[in-house]
């Protein structure tokens, strides 16, 4: 008699378990995330949101592994982040996880497509082309990106002339 092969559990992307942040502020002590526990599978799609104040940016830079939680664990593709080293930490950030911050952080004189390029660049990704060989391969999509992003001296946006992604 054979024994059946059994598929093997997918391990979730994201897992917190009881996570708090706190963070000291002269003599008081802010509990910015208190007891979060979340669990975000492949191909899952999550929306973060709450009122100002809420903890959803600390929460944010702890999922980025841009911040460390004061207690509870975090996993990532199974992996505790607690023990991973700052050079880890970095190589996680720059192949496994993406950042769209809410100030951009776009280069103003750059076109979107070299916004898009420079980091994969630093990562030894592909060139913008290749990337929308490779996105229009692999979804089925087609991606142009054009435009320019023009950004005044305080750092805003200029009306109407937004880069945009056409899907």
């Amino acid at each position: 008699m054979t024994t059946p092969i059994s598929e093997p559990v997918p391990v979730p992307v994201i897992q917190l378990k009881n996570v708090t942040r706190e963070f000291h502020v002269g003599t008081q002590i802010v509990n910015a995330l208190n007891g979060i526990n979340l669990t975000i599978e492949q191909g899952e799609m999550v929306a973060i949101i709450g009122p100002s104040g809420s903890g959803k940016s600390t929460l944010m830079n702890t999922l980025g592994c841009l911040d460390t939680p004061s207690s509870g664990s975090f996993l990532l593709n199974g992996n505790d982040v607690a023990g991973f080293s700052d050079d880890k930490l970095a190589e996680t950030r720059s192949h496994q996880l993406g950042f769209v911050f809410q100030s951009y952080n776009l280069l103003p004189r750059e076109s979107a497509l070299n916004n898009v390029e420079l980091p994969l660049k630093y990562s030894g990704g592909m060139s913008g082309k290749a990337l929308s060989i490779e996105w229009d391969f692999r979804t089925g999509t087609t991606i142009a990106l054009f435009s320019y992003l023009e950004v005044s001296n305080n750092g805003s946006e200029s009306p109407g002339r937004s880069s945009r992604i056409l899907t």
